[in-house]
């Protein structure tokens, strides 16, 4: 979904459909909770955010950032590749692939991956998805199947996957899932990594589970956007809960992109923000229809929502109303964010100069 990779493909057609979606689908005012939301519970969170841009790269070639997390309000962090020129302004052909924020400002840094496995050479190849467990105890996936972890100041060792990553969820150390091209799913129990059956051949460009690791949903959409689906693990096995072949399919329609969970509820992204219960028990219920696709929705609670689309919009939930915070336009779309009781951070590029620019978007609450 990357503008200038080679899923620039998708990242075009994903474009069509938004603007088809705008045409089919009525938009929600700024602040006006939309008539079609579930009942919310009474505790909701502020709406106000004060935004700061910050655009990295582009001067030695297209760059961008694909993942964001956040670990306090002063430690966060984005992956991704920035390109910048070297000391005679030339094109450096070495990414920077991680951003580190100390609550000031952001600094950038290179995560060494095998150029192939199995062979010695490194480079610091596009970072794909992160996830921190704690700020000794971060991990990172490459472009290029590997995986491997960043302590706050130095590298761990790199480890090749028998899977290609788009995304990382865990539970915990011991219990680590990755999804990733052609239905392609992995698993770390603490010692050792193997391939999940999922069923699929659709690429998967999301995966989340409940806090207790009982259930894991994953879903995604093929390059061609033809198919999309949804799939839950039981611990067992993987299962289709919604999938699409050709033609719009309820309660989704075409794609189903992203999805999240708190402890109650499962929020799905498609054409709208869709919710159903955990349990499975219930029918799932649009929330809030969205012009463009969103690409992805996390939480820091089920009363703290946002969500980052295409148009580069971010969307926050307070567990009762949508607040549009954010329209920047179609030049500078959002990839992935991440929320915490205090701070949203939103990440992609800025395509709105010569330059692409890898773009971060980081709000405080007022």
């Amino acid at each position: 979904m990357k503008f200038f990779t080679g899923n620039m493909m998708r990242s075009v057609s994903l474009l069509a459909s938004s603007f088809l979606l705008l045409l089919l689908i009525p938009s929600c005012h700024k602040n006006e909770p939309c008539t079609t939301c579930p009942p919310g519970g009474p505790d909701t969170t502020s709406h106000s955010f004060n935004f700061t841009q910050y655009t990295f790269g582009g001067t030695g070639g297209s760059s961008y950032f694909d993942d964001v997390a956040i670990i306090n309000d002063s430690l966060a962090y984005a992956v991704g590749a920035v390109y910048l020129t070297d000391s005679l302004g030339n094109p450096d052909p070495n990414a920077y692939n991680l951003a580190k924020w100390n609550g000031n400002n952001w600094q950038l840094l290179r995560i060494e991956f095998l150029t192939f496995c199995g062979q010695s050479g490194t480079t610091s190849a596009p970072a794909e998805a992160i996830w921190c467990f704690n700020d000794s105890d971060v991990w990172i996936a490459s472009s290029n199947s590997q995986i491997t972890t960043w302590n706050g100041k130095s590298q761990g060792a790199i480890t090749c996957l028998p899977v290609s990553v788009s995304k990382l969820w865990a539970v915990n150390k011991n219990a680590v899932y990755t999804v990733g091209p052609l239905g392609q799913i992995g698993y770390y129990d603490g010692s050792t990594w193997t391939k999940l059956e999922s069923g699929t051949t659709v690429d998967l460009q999301d995966v989340w589970g409940t806090s207790d690791g009982k259930t894991v949903w994953a879903c995604g959409y093929s390059i061609d956007l033809s198919q999309s689906c949804l799939l839950q693990f039981n611990g067992t096995s993987w299962k289709s809960l919604w999938s699409r072949q050709g033609v719009t399919t309820p309660p989704y329609g075409s794609l189903v992109l992203t999805i999240w969970s708190g402890e109650k509820n499962l929020y799905v992204g498609a054409a709208g923000i869709f919710r159903s219960s955990v349990s499975g028990g219930d029918s799932p219920q649009e929330m809030i229809p969205l012009a463009y696709v969103p690409h992805r929705i996390r939480g820091s609670a089920e009363n703290n929502i946002a969500v980052a689309s295409d148009d580069g919009t971010v969307w926050h939930y307070n567990g009762l109303t949508w607040f549009e915070e954010q329209m920047p336009g179609l030049s500078k779309p959002l990839y992935s964010i991440a929320v915490s009781a205090n701070l949203v951070v939103a990440v992609g590029f800025d395509a709105t100069g010569t330059d692409v620019k890898g773009r971060i978007l980081l709000g405080r609450r007022e």
